[in-house]
């Protein structure tokens, strides 16, 4: 695919995230709190924008339909941090991905009510708001910073002594973007749903970072857990996660 077409589907999925959170702060603000409806209003303003531009390209996303069969696709999710949303947590996020032959080429994650815009291409790098970003240069488990979502209870007692800080922040996407941005060292999630990461893998990838299952495995739309980190702390993590 040419870059003058890659920057093009960049700035269209740019547009895409900016839409959806635009609706997801407009309700925020004014004190709506059913996710449900955010969500599903915040999906038709990502869908309708899309097909709009690409008619006949294949849309997938949460609250669709089983795992596309063609192995080019927009993939995004609408709205992430659902139960932050739910409660008046402002920590939430839409995103938008190009797969190309199976893998992302490019991802957009905006996180609206932080005016925060994460964006990633192909062999292009990773960005904050225009700002190059990479991971951290962490490589030892005491001085490491982890985010951890609930799953395997009996691992996060096995991190927290482990590790410097531990936190569950419930927005997976945004986790893996801070990991990205150099906040945090490493994430480990279960429950895991392909929506969420795709887009996220690729800006962690392209600042530097790296994303496997939690047998060091690469993952696949039908994953059902992730270790995100800085690469540095990856192998020590996965001894303590697996």
């Amino acid at each position: 695919m040419a870059d003058s077409d890659i920057q093009v589907r960049m700035q269209v999925a740019k547009q895409a995230t900016h839409i959806a959170g635009e609706e997801l702060k407009r309700r925020f603000l004014a004190g709506e709190r059913d996710a449900v409806a955010a969500e599903q209003a915040s999906r038709e303003a990502i869908t309708v924008f899309l097909s709009q531009i690409y008619p006949n390209e294949l849309l997938w996303g949460r609250g669709m339909d089983a795992a596309p069969s063609k192995s080019s696709f927009w993939v995004f999710d609408s709205l992430n941090g659902a139960e932050n949303f739910s409660i008046g947590d402002p920590f939430f996020c839409s995103s938008v991905a190009w797969v190309q032959d199976g893998g992302p080429m490019l991802g957009v994650v905006s996180n609206p009510m932080h005016n925060q815009q994460f964006t990633a291409v192909h062999k292009g790098g990773a960005t904050l708001n225009r700002q190059q970003v990479t991971v951290r240069s962490t490589n030892k488990l005491d001085q490491a910073h982890v985010l951890a979502s609930f799953g395997k209870k009996e691992i996060i007692p096995k991190l927290a002594a482990e590790v410097k800080q531990l936190k569950v922040r419930e927005s997976a996407t945004l986790d893996m973007c801070s990991i990205a941005g150099g906040v945090h060292d490493a994430f480990v999630y279960f429950n895991l749903q392909p929506w969420e990461w795709i887009a996220a893998k690729l800006i962690v990838e392209e600042a530097g970072g790296t994303i496997t299952d939690l047998e060091g495995q690469p993952l696949t739309i039908r994953s059902e857990a992730a270790l995100i980190s800085n690469k540095e702390l990856h192998t020590d993590l996965l001894k303590l996660v697996a």
